[in-house]
């Protein structure tokens, strides 16, 4: 091929500033012990104070909220009420490898739990764990949200950094971004990437696991940005 047909060829072929960060991937699913109806389309909040049964490896067996991506570990809980809960979690790179820690608790610790899930076209679940020292975990499983909202993780402000890149198809343009955790020292990330961070007087690593919006005119339907992102003790 001559020089004149290859420059002739490479715009057709080729994405334009594709990021060199590839995003990775996160799940949050609820096994719920109380309101056992199906929750359909809106805004469902799950808050209650429980005690820690166990914390394995595993998907869970059954879920009454939809469930997307990979689920690790399953995370019981019991309520003051007796009811068991579990949290379905799971974090993965960029290559789809897991990267999903276990919680920093053991059986019989206290803690207190919000689960939201904003149900559309798809399903926006996040979650945030806390114990008598601070957050212990907290994971925005953003694909069609964000499902967890300012205020919820005590001390931390989250924003959409800098774009780094972005890619045009026949849908529209996608772009990607930056992600700043800002808590008591602050961790700007490109997912996927993860950092230390400061918070509520305890050391945690942040997780920026997918950030990108589209943006103009966009072409196909049932189209959503993504925002997720991790902390973990």
């Amino acid at each position: 091929m001559n020089r004149a047909a290859l420059l002739l060829v490479l715009p057709i072929v080729a994405c334009w500033n594709e990021p060199e960060n590839e995003p990775g991937y996160g799940t949050a699913c609820l096994q719920r012990g109380a309101n056992p109806d199906d929750t359909g389309f809106g805004e469902w909040d799950f808050e209650f104070d429980g005690t820690v049964v166990s914390d394995d490896e595993g998907d869970l067996l059954e879920s009454r909220l939809e469930c997307y991506g990979s689920v690790a570990r399953s995370l019981e809980l019991q309520d003051d009420a007796g009811n068991t809960w579990r949290i379905g979690y799971g974090v993965q790179d960029a290559a789809g490898v897991d990267q999903t820690r276990r919680l920093d608790l053991d059986e019989g610790d206290q803690v207190s739990v919000l689960f939201r899930s904003v149900q559309q076209f798809g399903s926006a679940n996040g979650f945030v764990i806390q114990d008598e020292v601070g957050v212990v975990a907290a994971l925005e499983q953003g694909t069609w949200g964000p499902a967890l909202q300012d205020g919820d993780v005590p001390g931390l402000e989250l924003s959409v950094g800098e774009q780094y890149g972005s890619v045009e198809d026949q849908c529209g343009v996608q772009t990607w971004t930056e992600l700043a955790f800002d808590a008591e020292s602050l961790a700007v990330l490109l997912p996927y990437e993860a950092g230390p961070l400061y918070l509520g007087g305890q050391s945690l690593t942040a997780y920026a696991i997918a950030s990108s919006q589209w943006q103009g005119d966009v072409q196909c339907t049932d189209l959503a940005g993504e925002l997720i992102w991790g902390l973990f003790r």
